[in-house]
């Protein structure tokens, strides 16, 4: 399976969980090979705010993680 193909996978998976949940369940996708963790899709992003690249975590940081965890 190629980067590509594991992306629309995962996005599809996402939708599919924040349609079946409603519009208060956010879903989203993180690129965890950066250690920013940007976000590649979202769905239902009003319920936090974030949006397509945010490297926001849920509770509105964008420090780092250490690396050990």
């Amino acid at each position: 399976m190629t980067r590509e193909e594991a992306f629309e996978f995962l996005d599809r998976t996402a939708q599919g969980i924040a349609e079946m949940f409603g519009a208060s369940c956010e879903t989203l996708v993180h690129d965890m090979g950066n250690p920013r963790h940007p976000i590649l899709s979202i769905y239902n992003g009003q319920v936090s705010g974030r949006e397509v690249g945010s490297t926001l975590d849920i509770l509105g940081s964008d420090k780092l993680l250490d690396a050990n965890a």
